[in-house]
């Protein structure tokens, strides 16, 4: 009897843990798993995308995707402008998030080659999260009050929750309009997207319900019919009247009022002048205002990695970062570290709208990236978040999907 030898194939366990990683990433948290697992699997996921990277490379000359290279040389600029810096911890805080964050993206980069995996990553995200929702609604915790916001005693604050969801989203909404065709399918993705809206809604994170119909937006108008015509005008007024209805919901339907309702209303008057911020809005203000001026006596070097924190406990009495990643860059590091992290966003800005790189659905989420990605930065430091950067890291890589000319398509490389 002939003996059957069994062949793994390196790629599909890559993709498997990688779905095992954001799973855990979404539900470990102590709920119905330990979060012990998800520190487990992020190992597990990382080594064995060093060993496959290993693999691959074995006599080929080392090369870099444009991504990695990036966020590399950002973080030596972190580096050496922690030289000067108060803050100099290097396996905990930011800088530990940033670790992580091109450990991870290197990997992701690894395993998503084509639009296959970068479908069945967009479904992990879905499902993922789909499932952290039920089994807070199986356990009573889906509940969210005006001063106990949702997501703040499952993974230690209410934004990583939101910023988390908000993620899981963005890749239902680009499943919705280019993932697939099937109505059934699409029927299933509005259920997901309900589900996850209500969330984002009780977590009352003002800026995570409002970058989807930003990114939703950017999505549509690269959509063409099977004439390649656009339709900006039909598109705009949906997503118009969408906006609408959302809004009077949160408006009208008292839950919703009360978590994230009377803060966007409080927001949108104190904008117009005709009234006043709530407390979060002006102390984020306060935050940007005070950053500025002093990036203004320091304009090229800043005062140091993840220091404006550490000038914040003297100048209001507490610990806050800026609340704007522009500011909170333009302060630590002045305009030379902006520089170096606004980079991406303008490679990929050339890749889509210059060099007009990548598949119309691609370029539409490189795009989509860019434009909400933008908007979110003004009222979040996003430079060390995890999944963030993933989704940057995604946005140029999916522009590489069957592209020839790569010197090496099975990790995407290419030239800065």
């Amino acid at each position: 009897m002939k003996s059957k030898i069994i062949k793994l194939d390196i790629n599909s366990i890559g993709i498997l843990l990688m779905c095992v990683y954001v799973f855990m990433t979404y539900n470990a948290v102590n709920i119905f798993i330990p979060s012990i697992y998800n520190t487990l699997i992020l190992y597990v996921f990382f080594i064995w995308g060093v060993l496959v990277a290993l693999i691959k490379t074995a006599g080929k000359k080392l090369t870099l995707s444009s991504y990695t290279a990036w966020y590399a040389i950002f973080m030596i600029a972190s580096l050496a402008i922690m030289l000067y810096s108060p803050e100099k911890r290097l396996i905990s805080g930011q800088f530990y998030l940033m670790i992580v964050s091109l450990c991870l993206t290197l990997v992701f980069q690894l395993f998503i080659k084509n639009e296959h995996t970068f479908s069945r990553l967009g479904w992990a995200y879905a499902i993922s999260s789909f499932v952290l929702i039920l089994s807070l609604y199986l356990t009573d915790n889906l509940t969210a009050n005006a001063s106990n916001r949702l997501g703040g005693d499952i993974m230690g604050n209410p934004n990583i929750f939101a910023s988390m969801i908000m993620v899981a989203v963005l890749y239902e909404i680009w499943l919705f309009v280019y993932g697939t065709k099937r109505r059934t399918t699409k029927l299933f993705l509005i259920f997901l997207l309900a589900v996850n809206m209500y969330a984002l809604i009780i977590s009352a994170g003002r800026k995570y319900f409002v970058v989807p119909f930003i990114f939703f937006y950017i999505l549509l108008l690269f959509k063409v019919d099977k004439k390649g015509k656009k339709h900006i005008i039909r598109y705009t007024v949906y997503i118009g009247l969408l906006a609408t209805v959302a809004y009077t919901l949160i408006m009208k339907i008292p839950v919703f009022y009360e978590t994230i309702g009377h803060r966007m209303e409080s927001f949108i008057e104190g904008f117009l002048g005709k009234g006043q911020y709530d407390s979060s809005a002006s102390i984020r203000k306060e935050m940007r205002i005070l950053a500025l001026r002093k990036w203004f006596v320091r304009p090229f070097w800043g005062y140091g990695f993840d220091s404006f924190k550490y000038y914040a406990q003297v100048a209001v009495g507490h610990f806050y970062y800026s609340h704007c990643n522009f500011t909170e860059l333009l302060y630590n590091g002045g305009i030379i570290y902006f520089g170096i992290y606004y980079w991406i966003f303008y490679k990929i800005f050339k890749d889509v709208f210059i060099y007009k790189k990548g598949q119309g659905k691609y370029k539409a989420f490189a795009a989509a990236i860019l434009v909400s990605f933008l908007v979110f930065d003004y009222v979040q430091v996003s430079y060390s978040m995890v999944v963030i950067q993933i989704m940057i890291a995604m946005a140029l890589k999916c522009l590489t999907f069957g592209y020839k000319n790569s010197t090496s398509p099975e990790i995407g490389v290419y030239n800065l």
